[in-house]
């Protein structure tokens, strides 16, 4: 073999493989090599569980008739905090005390802002709102959840208030204007 031709193939099998690097590079890494061990750029579940080192679920993201819930737990486990999107877009954040009974709801239904006040049973004895009408009402419930009182700003020119007493029965006592 020639001195020459000798050169000619050496030269080319660098050319080559200075190609056949380029195309490998461009064609992308093996998926071992993609990311580091433990670690996933996506994850793709209906339901996520965070545990503690004690094994008890601290807080869980789930995806359920609609609704993405996240609920997160105090250290006995108990729920209390939700945070929610209903299947109609609706926010909502409901906070619990150490028993696990709802205490105070905020939530935007259709865009319209409500607070919400729990007793100790967890039902309602206080809520705040703005309706569509931009009629804005404190209203208050006994322990059974019926209405006792409504204070509201109407939505006149005005700024109109009025005020409300209802009866056991539920019939209005007193009220104002």
């Amino acid at each position: 073999m020639s001195r020459r031709l000798l050169w000619c193939l050496l030269g080319a099998a660098l050319v080559a493989g200075a190609v056949g690097g380029i195309v490998a590079s461009r064609m992308g890494r093996p998926a071992e090599a993609a990311d580091p061990p433990g670690y996933a750029k996506q994850i793709d579940v209906q339901k996520l569980r965070l545990v503690g080192e004690d094994g008890k679920v601290r807080a869980a993201l789930a995806v359920m008739d609609g609704s993405v819930i996240l609920m997160m737990s105090n250290p006995t486990g108990e729920g209390v905090l939700e945070l929610s999107v209903n299947e109609k877009g609706n926010p909502c954040l409901l906070l619990h005390d150490r028993s696990g009974t709802n205490r105070l709801g905020v939530a935007l239904m259709d865009g319209y802002p409500t607070i919400e006040l729990g007793g100790p049973d967890g039902k309602s004895r206080c809520e705040i709102a703005v309706g569509p009408d931009d009629l804005a009402a404190i209203r208050l419930l006994d322990a059974s959840g019926s209405r006792k009182a409504t204070a509201a700003l109407l939505a006149d020119k005005k700024g109109s208030a009025w005020l409300v007493f209802i009866d056991k029965a539920g019939k209005v006592r007193w009220s104002a204007p």
